[in-house]
């Protein structure tokens, strides 16, 4: 018998090919994940745009073959065309990011892609998105707040016929509350903080009207496992890289596994699950 727990490419597979680029997630589907997850913003223009940092970062941002020397502008500072400007496929060899993933394969040229290209990638085939919303707060209003970017986000996903095939996630639960409103087809899933474990969590989720628990692979055990099932919640987590962790969270039995190691995680669920005597 195999392990079943969908494969979800975190940011792609970040430790594999440069996060949140068009090869990230070619590299997925290639591996056969069963989804990936991405970050989204929106440009100063209202271009949502994939990329998880809210500025650009010296370590993985080069403009004209140069690392930038200090913190970027922010993405939502600059138009869509002045971020295509800016190479994201190598982060720089001696800062932590890179150390952090050192058999990550670099692709130089990756920029930064519009959720719209994501989605063309994606196309027909059975690989799901996890689209997570990164803004202030979803009472932000103007064109980088939560709500402008969820409604980009929802309305990019409809053009594109794929919200069955996708769903949206955050740490701002008042931003997957409107999103709920907004489009109530799309799954959500309401990520959790580390430490953020207490007892009424799950209600308080299923409350909402979420879909799926999402804590950090470290706070995941079988008892919360259970309470959040005995709430009727799908269970997902983020983000286990080792295997010694991949094998424990798999072991749990729950949906989905979000990591930066999909083929590692392949792996193991093609393992025979061992037999109880």
């Amino acid at each position: 018998m195999l392990r079943t727990a969908r494969v979800v490419a975190h940011r792609g597979g970040a430790g594999s090919r440069p996060e949140n680029t068009l090869a990230a997630f070619a590299h997925a589907l290639e591996l056969g994940a069963g989804g990936s997850e991405l970050d989204v913003r929106l440009s100063a223009d209202g271009v949502p745009v994939v990329h998880h940092d809210e500025r650009l970062d010296p370590s993985l941002a080069r403009l004209d073959g140069r690392w930038l020397r200090e913190p970027g502008p922010a993405v939502g500072e600059l138009t869509w065309a002045e971020l295509r400007r800016f190479d994201v496929g190598r982060p720089e060899p001696r800062r932590q990011r890179a150390r952090r993933h050192p058999d990550l394969v670099p692709v130089d040229g990756e920029r930064i892609p519009r959720l719209t290209e994501v989605l063309d990638l994606v196309g027909d085939s059975d690989h799901q998105l996890w689209v997570e919303i990164k803004a202030p707060g979803a009472r932000t209003r103007g064109p980088g707040g939560a709500e402008a970017l969820t409604d980009s986000v929802i309305g990019a996903l409809r053009d594109a016929r794929m919200q069955e095939r996708a769903l949206l996630l955050s740490f701002d639960w008042s931003a997957l509350a409107y999103a709920r409103r907004r489009a109530p087809e799309i799954p959500t899933v309401f990520t959790v903080f580390p430490g953020d474990g207490e007892a009424s969590v799950w209600q308080r989720i299923r409350a909402a009207g979420g879909r799926i628990w999402f804590p950090p692979h470290r706070e995941l055990e079988a008892r919360g496992v259970a309470l959040a099932r005995a709430a009727g919640l799908g269970v997902a987590t983020w983000t286990p890289n080792a295997e010694a962790d991949l094998r424990r969270v798999l072991e749990l039995g729950i949906d989905s596994i979000c990591t930066d190691y999909p083929e590692r995680l392949l792996a193991l669920t093609r393992e025979p699950a061992p037999r109880a005597d």
